[in-house]
Parts: C-alpha cells; sequence; structure tokens
C-alpha cells in the first residue's frame, strides 16, 4: 500500500484542478500524480453538470434533444477516433502505454457516449412509464 505513495502525494501543482473537477482535463498529456484515482469523480461532476439541460430540452423539444444527442454522441466518437489514430494508442494490456491513460481512458470524451446512452434509455423509459398511459385514457390507465 506504501509504495505508490510518493507518486501519491504529489499534490503541489495539481491540486486547483481537483477542487474543480478539472482533474482529468489538466493536465492534458500527463499522468497526474495527486490522487490520480479522482478522474472518475470528475467524470460523473461533468456529466451531472450537462445533464439538466439534456432532460430540459427532452421535455421540452424532443427533435432537437435526439439531434443534440445524436450531435454530441458522434462528436465524441469522432474525437475519440482521432485521438486514437494520431497517437497511435492502444488498449492491449502487452503493449502497455501510459499515453493511452492519460489521452484517452481518463478523458470525458471517451466517457461520454456511455453516460448519454443511460441519459437517453432515462428518458425512454419516462416516456414509455408516464406518457404512454395518458395517452390511453383514465379507465385504460386504472386497469393495470
Amino acid at each position: 500500500m506504501f509504495f505508490g505513495y510518493e507518486n501519491v502525494s504529489r499534490c503541489g501543482s495539481n491540486w486547483l484542478w481537483h477542487m474543480t473537477f478539472l482533474n482529468n482535463i489538466i493536465p492534458w498529456k500527463d499522468i497526474d500524480g495527486c490522487a490520480n484515482w479522482t478522474w472518475y469523480v470528475a467524470c460523473d461532476m461533468q456529466f451531472f453538470l450537462i445533464l439538466p439541460f439534456l432532460t430540459d430540452l427532452y421535455y421540452k423539444d424532443r427533435k432537437r434533444f435526439w439531434g443534440t444527442s445524436l450531435g454530441l454522441f458522434l462528436f465524441c466518437m469522432l474525437f475519440s477516433t482521432i485521438v486514437i489514430f494520431k497517437n497511435d494508442l492502444t488498449a492491449s494490456y502487452f503493449t502497455y502505454n501510459n499515453e493511452y491513460w492519460s489521452l484517452f481512458y481518463t478523458k470525458p470524451y471517451a466517457r461520454f457516449p456511455g453516460f448519454l446512452t443511460g441519459i437517453i434509455f432515462g428518458c425512454s423509459y419516462f416516456s414509455y412509464k408516464y406518457e404512454l398511459n395518458k395517452k390511453d385514457g383514465p379507465e385504460e390507465s386504472q386497469k393495470v
């Protein structure tokens, strides 16, 4: 457990990025030695800040929601592909490369498509659960 203390305790220059939940973006190419497992918390915070805008868009204008979701998904996939090819990254365990972890794995553009899939399924489930029953009328929804 103590073998990694030297790397984990280097928070002198990067502590500010941890406080602002930007430590998975800044520093861009270097591995952060200050509590480096917190990249996931930063991703979650960034995604949860986007979540209210997307769900409000779903509630108000479904066509814009689907267009925005598709656009964000395609942007993330395109950006991820460019980063992978430009830096010749591989996810193979046998060709372990720190750049894969620092340039791709912990970045929000690699993680957002999965989060976006959850938002889409959640909004679709909301429509299935609550909006379909309203169309049936009060008699039909009480039969369930």
